[in-house]
């Protein structure tokens, strides 16, 4: 699995935080990568889970929502006209991932986060989804 499919999961994981409690994090992060590992070892032809593909999506889940109340602050921060509760759960999860890895991740270029970003919201959410969250990404990486 390359890096675009784990982030991939470790978007899904951060969207499907927001509908639990803090104090169940660890235990959805389990079960998630429990099921992604069955659901891909009956896949045909036969994939597997890496350690370091773990490793990189609990990485990005756990520094994701260990820095949530400033990557919030820098989302509201970059907004026009809007207000951080206005964004769907799939784009605050978009914005969420990447300005985490834009500010905490050093070994992953900025154009590579924005890149991965667009390509989740064209995937995953509406129409406007991949230019609003281009907007919010280019100003972030303008601070």
């Amino acid at each position: 699995m390359g890096r675009t499919t784990s982030r991939k999961h470790a978007f899904m994981l951060i969207y499907q935080s927001q509908f639990h409690e803090e104090s169940e994090m660890s235990f959805l992060r389990e079960s998630y990568l429990e099921q992604l590992e069955q659901d891909l070892s009956e896949s045909e032809p036969k994939e597997y889970l890496s350690n370091s593909d773990k490793r990189f999506i609990q990485g990005e889940f756990e520094g994701t929502l260990e820095n949530l109340e400033e990557i919030d602050q820098i989302i509201s921060e970059n907004l026009v006209k809007w207000t951080i509760d206005r964004i769907s759960k799939v784009d605050l999860s978009i914005l969420r991932l990447s300005i985490y890895e834009m500010k905490f991740v050093e070994d992953i270029p900025i154009s590579v986060t924005i890149n991965e970003a667009i390509n989740l919201a064209h995937e995953f959410s509406g129409d406007e989804s991949p230019s609003f969250v281009n907007g919010i990404l280019a100003k972030v990486s303008n601070l």
